[in-house]
């Protein structure tokens, strides 16, 4: 196996323990800490921000605008759900749509 024996040592200046944690050794990462969390949530931030952005590339802008009314609201969406419909809007949707309509409102009640 390649790399075997191998040993890694902690990327913190003038430290010769082993790195056993994103490039670290135990009191270096530990040290670290907060410091590659918050890069953790700044990568994430930017990566959230890179899809929304290809989001809006790939969609209309309308569509887009729908959408965020749509999530504006749960509460709109819980009414929504909760409804009772009429026979005739039954006969509207197909059997797996109206399968979906009541796990969505088995969810919300």
């Amino acid at each position: 196996m390649v790399g075997e024996g191998v040993i890694k040592y902690c990327i913190e200046e003038h430290c010769a323990s082993q790195a056993l944690t994103k490039g670290y050794c135990r009191l270096h990462y530990i040290k670290n800490w907060k410091h590659l969390k918050m890069q953790e949530k700044l990568k994430s931030e930017r990566q959230l921000n890179e899809y929304i952005e290809r989001m809006m590339d790939k969609y209309p802008a309308d569509y887009i605008k729908m959408i965020r009314e749509d999530l504006a609201s749960d509460k709109d969406l819980s009414d929504l759900l909760t409804h009772d419909h009429s026979d005739s809007e039954h006969e509207v949707l197909d059997e797996d749509t109206f399968e979906v309509l009541e796990e969505l409102k088995k969810g919300i009640k």
